[in-house]
């Protein structure tokens, strides 16, 4: 396996958000990867609150996120869409994707068991090396690269179901 790394590496680094004591993993993802691709400012603390509301916009679409609480990836996805950004979401993802999709300029978003919190946890994916992946992680107080053995992502990624968030620049 060749070494990948993304290309938003040191714009994802200057544009990294804490997220204190909460549990806004997601939602502070969320903000670090539409800072980085759009040039905006916005606060994860921003995402959480309006994510937060239990109404949907419409009666078909399902509950983005439960209030202070869990982030749904299907809940990050469509609040990326709405800031036009092209955005999936996938569970049981093969690792060789992971570098593939970074290799082809993709922010990736990984949901795996939790270092910190109850249940899961979102990071952005930095890089993949042989032995070691590096993510930008709202769970730190600063922005620098977070790296974690290959074998210890998988053993919490697999918890997961392999589930990531795929997000590129609309065409």
């Amino acid at each position: 396996m060749t070494n990948v790394e993304s290309p938003y590496l040191n714009n994802l680094s200057r544009n990294h958000q804490f997220q204190g004591h909460t549990n806004d993993c997601g939602p502070y993802c969320t903000a670090m990867a539409i800072n980085t691709l759009k040039g905006t400012r916005l606060e994860g603390q921003t995402v959480a609150e309006n994510l937060n509301d239990w109404r949907c916009k419409a009666w078909h679409q399902p509950l983005r996120r439960i209030p202070h609480s869990a982030t749904f990836p299907w809940g990050i996805t469509a609040f990326l869409t709405d800031y036009g950004l092209k955005t999936r979401w996938q569970i049981f993802t093969p690792f060789a994707s992971l570098a593939r999709l970074l290799d082809e300029g993709n922010l990736v978003i990984t949901l795996t068991a939790s270092l910190r919190h109850l249940l899961a946890h979102y990071r952005i994916l930095g890089s993949i090396h042989h032995e070691s992946m590096g993510f930008i992680d709202p769970a730190w107080p600063d922005g620098e690269i977070q790296y974690q053995s290959r074998e210890k992502f998988l053993a919490g990624w697999v918890q997961t179901a392999h589930t990531m968030i795929a997000i590129t620049l609309p065409d």
